[in-house]
């Protein structure tokens, strides 16, 4: 029904982003911008459906259509959470979500629950 590209991010690298320790992991918020375009498929009530439903959740404004088919999403004053485990040679990061409101909101904190270690989950509320 759709692909999806992202395609822009944009971070601060020059920033010196506070890194906390929890348990035997590392984490630390990262503050970025970006954007991503969908090309959607199929039927207009699919499409216009999409559109009203990702104008909710990222504001009318951050949502655009390119002709019938191309819709462009900016990404606006996000927050990444990156954790490392010190087994593992790479950081792990993913969108921090607990403030979204809306009808995925519980299945968002599921998830977090799910990925996050709870050392660096504990840690986090407390900030």
């Amino acid at each position: 029904y759709m692909s999806v590209q992202m395609t822009g991010f944009e971070f601060d690298s020059n920033k010196k982003h506070k890194l906390k320790k929890a348990g035997k992991y590392f984490w630390a918020f990262v503050s970025y911008s970006g954007s991503m375009q969908m090309i959607l498929k199929g039927a207009d009530e699919f499409k216009n459906l999409l559109v009203t439903v990702l104008q909710a959740q990222f504001g009318a404004e951050n949502v655009q259509m390119e002709g019938p088919s191309i819709m462009h999403i900016a990404l606006k004053n996000k927050v990444l959470i990156a954790f490392k485990d010190p087994a593992l040679p790479n950081w792990s990061i993913i969108e921090d979500k607990r403030g979204e409101k809306g009808p995925n909101q519980e299945q968002q904190q599921e998830l977090l629950k799910a990925i996050m270690p709870a050392e660096v989950l504990l840690a986090m509320d407390k900030k």
